[in-house]
């Protein structure tokens, strides 16, 4: 597989026993409403080769989870319920081969100062002791600065996949010194060549 010069493999990643993903930009597009918020069912479109690698992740015995930041919960714009109908629809894409295993989120206003609201650790911390998963044995992924943050306020290897349109510029994603790729596929590729 060629590799785009335009993204940085960094050191190979190895492979991993958990998976902790964000959601919106990472594994499905953002919607066209205020703020990209994913607000039904229907909005739900998969990134390109994301079915077919979680699939092959879930191949090897990695396990998959979804941090995702929810502020349309505490702006009104969704309820509780239609996030759940909305992670049923990406499972639904995803296939049985390639479901997640379990969903966070934080619903919360950033006045709200909850411990969840990234780029606090809150949602990670309550993935690692609801699964008991050694911090050493999962990544992260996201597409944004934020995302990184909480990663590493929480200890976790970080990979940026700004697959949809990517929330910085090029050179940001380089500063911090994490691998980063432009797609799914590729990220899985690096851990299994």
């Amino acid at each position: 597989m060629e590799h785009d010069a335009n993204y940085s493999r960094g050191k190979p990643v190895k492979a991993y026993k958990a998976i902790i993903f964000d959601r919106d930009g990472t594994l499905n597009a953002t919607s066209k409403s205020e703020g990209g918020y994913v607000l039904s069912k229907d909005e739900m479109i998969l990134l390109p080769y994301v079915q077919e690698s979680l699939a092959r992740l879930k191949a090897r015995g990695v396990r998959l989870y979804v941090f995702t930041q929810q502020r349309c919960i505490g702006k009104k714009m969704l309820t509780e319920d239609g996030l759940v109908e909305i992670h049923q629809r990406l499972n639904t894409l995803l296939g049985k081969t390639a479901q997640i295993d379990a969903y966070y989120h934080c619903p919360h206003l950033i006045e709200d100062g909850c411990d969840c609201s990234k780029p606090k650790p809150g949602m990670l911390f309550k993935c690692l002791n609801d699964y008991q998963l050694n911090p050493e044995d999962v990544l992260v992924v996201g597409d944004s600065l934020r995302d990184y943050e909480s990663a590493k306020a929480a200890g976790l290897d970080f990979s940026f996949v700004p697959n949809d349109t990517g929330k910085h510029t090029h050179e940001e994603y380089i500063a911090t010194g994490q691998p980063f790729y432009k797609n799914l596929q590729e990220l899985v590729f690096d851990m299994y060549r």
